[in-house]
């Protein structure tokens, strides 16, 4: 069920979304060039900075400082978000300083990716 909805999601994001191939307008992008495009921005996106505030594994949520997150144009702040991947919070403890990724899904941003700060 989560794979059709992946499909779904793609669907409706690529059918309303007004996206360029190599650059050029009106070239609507197909499948594979928004995979690389996918990877291509979660390669150029940096870890963010942050301190961790709150952490609710069970909810799947952590409350973070952190500075400003150009790739979502998110200012520096703290704030409560969902992770992606509950399983991740697990050697995450309050205090600690971490390194994470956020998208913006919706109206919502969501951490795909958290780390402790080595």
């Amino acid at each position: 069920m989560q794979h059709t909805l992946k499909n779904i999601l793609f669907f409706l994001l690529l059918a309303s979304s007004a996206a360029f191939a190599d650059g050029q307008p009106g070239q609507a992008l197909n499948h594979e060039a928004m995979k690389k495009m996918d990877m291509a921005q979660m390669k150029a996106m940096p870890l963010v900075d942050g301190v961790v505030e709150k952490v609710d594994q069970k909810g799947g949520k952590i409350t973070l400082q952190h500075g400003e997150i150009a790739s979502v144009k998110m200012p520096a702040m703290t704030m409560g978000y969902r992770v992606k991947q509950p399983q991740q919070l697990e050697s995450i403890q309050p205090g600690g300083k971490v390194r994470f990724m956020m998208e913006k899904m919706g109206d919502d941003y969501i951490v795909t990716h958290i780390e402790p700060a080595r």
